[in-house]
């Protein structure tokens, strides 16, 4: 009943951000066959576009061909199916001929889900009892008897949950040498077959939900989210697998999924999904070498001649080796849009920096009222830090490397901010520890921003994204995040596994929002909390 209320009460787009924002559909998750740990889940899209940053970067030629094409939103258009004139003339006049293919509608009213066990055994349990009882000693009684009884209780109501077949076929490895014509024996005959029917009952309701559980995967691909449980929720018939799906270790496994989708069709329509083989800004940072600079010797202060390398106008010159560096010098005001007026990059930052606009748009999202406090765990070379100061809310940038953290701060002065941002040198769980240590002796802190580096190499072979593979461990880094504040946003790769973020809370709220940038998904964000819409 909650859940379809939220779905009648809810739009489809009732909060206002900067940017068109969808909600492509809500579900609740249950993690236990009683039902009693759930998630509430919802899926989103935020349409963000920056065509004017692009093109204040300049283009490449390649770049500037394909321009047009992409503006206009030009699509390959399909052939339309040619249809024969003699099928556009009517065969016959007057009463419409009907279909010789009917639409069966099934009546949800007697199915599984809706019927407790106690009701079933009430109903039907009595067939069960009396006809094992039968089989196994009704040749200790007459032909006619039997015949009798049997006549009788095959006119019995007929069981429409479960096969009867199939339940006399697991019953019949009952053994007639343990009864005899005793009242004990009968009464233990009728405890064995209710253990064993109702097992069969408990067993059939798990692979109703495990079908719901495949068909929402099923939908949620077609959106651009990604799962890794096809192989698990699969309907092979292995009694095995449904039995233990309580039992299954794997904490992202879920009981039982409700869903309902607003438009199922909606990345067909609105945004083209990333081919596995393609490779987003953001994605390309984590294959490349880190820089290693000891503490020592380092100044936080910015110096125009020691500090050449960082400034961003310079990149194009000071990384001549790097041949992909081209490519990104053509997107920089896309990182940065004052890129101009002495934004300062690593290395690494050109590569890992969120896009301004995502950032922009992640800053409306967690940014509620002026004031708030929001950490900024892996704060890098600021870009978010800056949008979350922009938006009017207290920022701790917490990053271990401190030229990435000079660049943050230099950044922040560019635009404006940089009284607005307290920036710290440190390991995010020691500063989580501590924070958690202080108690109420603490600020409470409005939000946690988590943009953790995304892994090594094997990153983009992949084709699923596992947030415990990450260095440091991404379920980790959550629960280090929750001791500070339930509210988090958590920025992660498009192919993150839907099942990873609804199980790091196992009750409450959680929302998946993609980011479709210009028209391709590149990222998404949970949200959890107060944080989820």
């Amino acid at each position: 009943d909650r859940f379809m209320e939220s779905i009648i009460n809810e739009g489809s787009s009732h909060e206002q951000y900067l940017f068109p924002w969808k909600r492509l559909g809500s579900a609740f998750f249950w993690y236990s066959p009683d039902y009693s740990e759930f998630v509430e889940l919802s899926l989103s899209r935020a349409f963000i576009t920056d065509w004017d940053l692009q093109k204040a970067s300049g283009r490449t030629v390649e770049e500037q061909l394909a321009s047009p094409m992409e503006e206009l939103n030009i699509r390959e258009i399909k052939p339309k199916m040619r249809i024969r004139n003699d099928e556009l003339v009517p065969t016959k006049f007057g009463k419409k001929e009907r279909s010789k293919r009917r639409n069966v509608v099934k009546n949800d009213e007697y199915g599984i889900d809706n019927v407790k066990f106690e009701t079933y055994w009430h109903e039907y349990g009595t067939y069960y009892i009396y006809r094992t009882w039968l089989d196994l000693l009704g040749s200790e009684i007459s032909e006619d008897k039997r015949k009798e009884e049997m006549e009788r209780v095959e006119a019995m109501p007929m069981d429409p949950l479960l096969s009867r077949d199939d339940v006399m076929s697991s019953l019949s490895t009952l053994s007639m040498c343990e009864y005899s014509w005793t009242n004990e024996d009968w009464e233990k005959h009728v405890s064995e077959v209710e253990k064993r029917v109702r097992r069969l009952f408990h067993l059939a309701k798990a692979k109703t939900a495990k079908k719901r559980c495949a068909s929402f995967i099923h939908t949620i691909a077609g959106l651009g989210f990604v799962s890794d449980l096809e192989k698990d929720i699969s309907n092979d018939g292995d009694e095995d697998k449904y039995e233990s799906i309580s039992k299954k270790p794997d904490e992202d496994l879920f009981y039982d999924v409700a869903y309902e989708f607003f438009d199922p069709h909606l990345s067909q329509k609105d945004a083209a999904r990333l081919l596995p083989s393609e490779k987003d800004d953001r994605e390309e940072a984590h294959n490349l070498p880190s820089e290693v600079t000891h503490t020592s010797s380092i100044s936080f202060h910015f110096d125009p001649f020691r500090d050449r390398h960082l400034i961003g106008t310079e990149g194009i010159n000071v990384y001549p080796w790097d041949k992909k560096m081209k490519k990104y010098w053509f997107q920089r005001k896309r990182l940065f849009s004052r890129f101009d007026e002495g934004c300062l990059l690593d290395r690494e930052g050109w590569y890992s920096v969120t896009p301004e606009r995502i950032a922009e748009h992640i800053a409306d999202r967690m940014v509620t009222t002026k004031g708030s406090l929001i950490i900024d765990a892996f704060a890098g070379i600021g870009g978010n830090s800056i949008q979350f100061a922009l938006k009017g809310a207290r920022v701790i940038a917490i990053d271990m490397d401190p030229v990435r953290l000079k660049c943050a701060r230099e950044n922040a002065r560019v635009y404006g901010v940089e009284d607005k941002i307290d920036f710290i040198l440190a390991d995010f769980f020691s500063v989580a520890a501590g924070w958690k240590e202080g108690g109420g002796s603490r600020r409470k802190v409005d939000a946690v921003f988590l943009s953790p580096p995304w892994g090594g190499p094997e990153y983009l072979t992949n084709e699923i994204f596992d947030i415990r593979k990450m260095t440091p461990d991404g379920v980790k880094i959550f629960e280090a995040s929750h001791a500070i504040s339930p509210n988090i946003a958590y920025f992660l790769p498009r192919n993150t596994k839907v099942e990873q973020l609804t199980s790091l809370c196992k009750s409450g709220k959680v929302e998946i929002e993609q980011a479709s940038l210009n028209k391709k998904i590149k990222v998404i964000t949970a949200y959890y909390g107060n944080l989820a819409s």
